[in-house]
């Protein structure tokens, strides 16, 4: 990819400020929000985060950054528009996905921000690679970006280019938002590149953050580097992430409508407690902590193996990174072993599956549950939880949430359990496993369920945009 000379607006020469580009919108992201079907064209790929920002973009005819998924680089890199959004593709080495993405992103960022559930590997080489891809998308962005335009960076692959951009083109209002949890202070400060992100964070116009303790955390880390230009509340601030809930709700209807969740459950057991799980294969989810409370609760006699059936969807991610191998292979030892003690004959009490599932599937799932199990040991948000709520119109099923989950500052109705705590864990599987009633109406559910329906992924976008927006606006005046 050649770079191009990239124009730095100065106070003397900054043209006028149309209204068009003050309402510009780009996002940058690791992944171009498309995949090529079966026919090899692109389409939009699912999913909530998609879904709410691309109505923005079509809106505010904007474009969206990232990395196309192949490692095929060329002069030319791909620049196509789909569904009235303009996708710019950042090309990147096979030498630097892996010191960007895995060795950085995945092996270091990921297992810090998570409370260091894993012990990261600090590589200068690879630091390196990371600062020279954020630095691809910085340029990128300031070639293409309009003056005085809104841009909104997500999450910690790009940590380098709110600093990066605001360099090249000071014009510019520049989000970030933070997918994952923020690190206390002393957790972030063993970073050996502490100064280089912070000082990149700083130069952002406005900071999004899943919870009120990842906003703390953020501006304590901050200020004890002397940075934090604005410490008011206007530009790091707390917005919870949510999902496409009505598009959820519809879809639970349907299956319900259709006869396929009683076919599933007849298949199960009518008379039997469903529990289910819906996570990506992730050491940070918490799923050897929930078969371990599963088989305590079954050698304490709290359920009888019988009366059960656990539904665990395990949907396999980095398969490069080592760490991912290794849970993969616990988790399926896990269930083997259990499945070989306590399941009948021909009825495996765990029924395991590793794939994606289409949204009507889920749905399915989600109705024929009596139980969510969402068990992370650390999670920013984890929007399964909010899903299986959406799914509930009725009011009726049960929740069991980490509290270490930021959904549980919004869902603090449903059962909040510290996932390490085994015993307690199993406990609560029983208590709803006594509880169970399928048409029973709870009120903590309804209540849970009205609130996702009200504070959806659309909301959330255009909370953070409009606090974007004021920033931009609050900076052209002065």
């Amino acid at each position: 990819m050649t770079t191009a000379t990239v124009r730095c607006v100065t106070e003397d020469t900054e043209p006028p400020l149309s209204q068009a580009d003050r309402n510009s919108l780009t996002i940058v992201a690791n992944r171009l929000p498309v995949h090529r079907n079966a026919d090899n064209k692109w389409e939009l790929s699912p999913g909530g985060l998609v879904s709410a920002l691309v109505p923005v973009l079509q809106n505010r005819q904007g474009r969206w950054i990232g990395w196309g998924g192949s490692c095929i680089v060329s002069d030319r890199t791909t620049n196509l528009k789909v569904d009235g959004i303009i996708l710019d593709e950042v090309a990147i080495s096979k030498l630097d996905f892996e010191q960007y993405y895995t060795k950085i992103s995945n092996g270091v960022l990921w297992p810090l921000f998570h409370d260091r559930l894993r012990q990261p590997e600090f590589s200068q080489d690879a630091w390196r690679g990371y600062r020279r891809v954020n630095a691809l998308f910085a340029e990128r962005a300031a070639e293409t970006c309009p003056h005085g335009g809104l841009v909104w960076i997500q999450d910690y692959h790009l940590l380098l280019v709110p600093g990066m951009l605001k360099a090249r083109r000071p014009d510019l209002c520049i989000g970030l938002f933070l997918h994952t949890p923020v690190p206390p202070e002393g957790l972030f400060q063993t970073l050996p590149w502490r100064d280089e992100i912070s000082e990149s964070l700083d130069l952002a116009d406005c900071i999004g953050t899943q919870t009120d303790d990842d906003r703390n955390n953020l501006v304590d880390t901050l200020s004890s580097l002397n940075l934090n230009r604005h410490t008011e509340e206007r530009r790091v601030r707390c917005f919870p992430i949510s999902i496409d809930s009505q598009r959820t709700e519809r879809a639970a209807r349907l299956a319900e409508s259709d006869n396929r969740v009683d076919a599933l459950r007849n298949e199960l057991g009518t008379n039997r407690t469903i529990f289910l799980g819906v996570d990506r294969l992730d050491y940070t989810k918490g799923l050897d902590q929930r078969l371990k409370a599963l088989e305590y609760a079954f050698e304490s006699q709290l359920i009888h193996p019988s009366a059960v059936r656990f539904i665990q969807i395990a949907v396999p991610s980095r398969r490069e990174v080592e760490e991912y191998q290794e849970i993969s292979s616990e988790i399926d030892r896990m269930i083997g072993n259990m499945n070989g003690t306590y399941s009948g004959v021909g009825e495996p009490v765990i029924h395991y599956h590793r794939h994606v599932l289409s949204t009507a599937e889920l749905a399915v799932l989600y109705r024929a549950a009596d139980v969510m199990v969402v068990t992370p040991l650390k999670d920013g948000m984890n929007l399964v939880a909010k899903e299986y709520v959406a799914s509930r119109y009725d009011g009726t099923g049960e929740l069991i949430l980490s509290e270490f989950a930021g959904a549980s500052r919004e869902l603090s109705a449903a059962t909040l359990i510290n996932p390490n705590d085994i015993e307690s864990l199993a406990r609560a599987y029983a208590q709803a496993h006594r509880m169970r009633d399928r048409d029973l109406i709870r009120p903590s559910m309804q209540q849970m369920h009205k609130y996702v329906m009200r504070a959806d992924v659309y909301l959330w976008a255009n909370r953070f945009l409009d606090s974007l927006a004021r920033r931009a606006e609050s900076a052209h005046s002065s």
